[in-house]
């Protein structure tokens, strides 16, 4: 019977409906119940604001409630668009596996639960779960239908453009940026590229003269071996198009333009200011 989809598809429900109740009641025996006693939680921020696994039933158990209460997980559903609950085989176990969606206090996120039979009863139960936070409320992606319009300067030829309103962005002569990041590197430009992708104002100051120095003024004829799973994401798009071995003088451009690219916000060594935090 659990081989139909709809009955998979039911199941995986009926134990998401059981652990949103489970979660908002005081005790652990309603969650006791829906978890093997050899069974593992990993949660990406959406809970515990860490990275974090616990293993077995009491760990779990004490881990939920003890972070429940802050966090506020509800919403729990299968999630649309992505594979649906089905039946497959994870580390030669048969288990019914199922993508969920849900949101807490802060935010919104996605998880996967893997569910086995108890051997005691056939109560299908979880052996690993994962929970993992996708988005900030306030701080949403700003792609597809989110992402900027343009019309704050198309439609006003004689007001500031696009470059007028970078310009006077990057002064921060009215305001202090929210994230101040040190090290304009790939690395510090791919956590300032994706903050400000969030809404974050975002600086970044380097020791350098100009972001990209610290591949131009290393041995001349440097060539980092470039590999996509290496590279931090800001770069995947440029860096796949380059050679396996591109020289350091190009690296340099390449996180250049990073910052025009992605809206990044630099601090030339020259205009060094004061912030008081």
């Amino acid at each position: 019977m659990l081989d139909r989809t709809d009955a998979i598809e039911s199941s995986a429900e009926h134990w998401l409906a059981q652990f949103q109740s489970a979660l908002g009641q005081s005790g652990e025996a309603a969650l006791k119940a829906l978890f093997h006693p050899d069974s593992h939680w990993r949660d990406v921020l959406a809970l515990t604001w860490e990275l974090r696994t616990v293993s077995g039933r009491d760990a779990i158990l004490d881990e939920l409630t003890a972070h429940a209460g802050r966090a506020v997980p509800t919403d729990f559903r299968i999630a649309q668009g992505r594979a649906a609950p089905r039946r497959v085989k994870r580390a030669g176990v048969e288990v019914i596996e199922a993508i969920f969606a849900f949101e807490t206090a802060i935010g919104r996120g996605s998880g996967v639960l893997r569910l086995t039979p108890d051997a005691a009863d056939g109560t299908l139960k979880a052996s690993t779960l994962l929970t993992a936070l996708d988005e900030l409320k306030g701080h949403e992606e700003h792609v597809g239908r989110s992402r900027p319009s343009g019309q704050a300067y198309s439609r006003d030829f004689h007001g500031p453009n696009w470059l007028d309103r970078r310009a006077s962005a990057a002064a921060y002569t009215d305001r202090d940026p929210a994230v101040l990041v040190v090290g304009g590197g790939q690395a510090g430009l791919s956590i300032a590229a994706r903050l400000t992708q969030l809404g974050v104002d975002t600086l970044i100051v380097d020791r350098e003269r100009h972001v990209g120095d610290n591949w131009r003024n290393r041995y001349h004829a440097l060539t980092p071996a470039q590999s996509s799973a290496g590279q931090p994401p800001a770069l995947h798009a440029v860096s796949a198009k380059l050679a396996a071995l591109y020289p350091e003088g190009q690296a340099g451009r390449l996180v250049r333009g990073l910052c025009g690219e992605h809206g990044a916000q630099p601090l030339d060594r020259h205009a060094v200011r004061e912030w008081h935090i």
